[in-house]
């Protein structure tokens, strides 16, 4: 199945991320230079999203709750990703989200996102997502990589 592209505002929009390794932050970057604000939830905090943390603390726009996910925990929110290293953690998560008409994505089960998370690729105004529609995530990152490198080239300082 195909999906559509579609480009979101999220500014000053509540994002909730369930979990904090690698692939929950790299999603977080991914969301946070839109205005994004990530409230993330985990009872341990991996390196990289320690990193975001201390960027985007200082404004407000991330906070962490240093905790196992509990119900209730999807309130309110625009978006939720679930990310942990947990299964039955992100079901709940997702189970929640969709109960309240939050979109949800989940890193470990493709099946059961109700949208993707493309590659990124911008250069000024211009913000190219890309997704191999969850088949090759290395045919989506060799594209990304490739459209980022070709608006650069176009549109980026030296192009100018």
């Amino acid at each position: 199945m195909n999906y559509f592209p579609i480009f979101l505002p999220i500014e000053n929009k509540n994002i909730i991320v369930i979990g904090a390794g690698n692939i929950a932050a790299r999603r977080a970057a991914a969301l946070l230079p839109f205005g994004a604000r990530i409230t993330v939830v985990a009872p341990e905090i991996g390196d990289k999203m320690e990193e975001l943390y201390k960027i985007y603390r200082p404004d407000e726009r991330m906070v962490i709750l240093k905790r196992k996910y509990k119900k209730g925990d999807a309130k309110g929110a625009f978006l939720l990703l679930a990310c942990s290293n947990d299964e039955k953690t992100n079901e709940e998560a997702v189970r929640e989200a969709r109960e309240q008409g939050i979109l949800a994505n989940r890193c470990d089960r493709k099946e059961d996102c109700d949208f993707y998370f493309p590659g990124i690729a911008c250069e000024g105004d211009i913000v190219a997502g890309v997704t191999a529609c969850g088949t090759s995530h290395k045919l989506a990152k060799q594209a990304t990589e490739r459209i980022r490198e070709v608006l650069h080239e176009e549109f980026g300082q030296e192009g100018k």
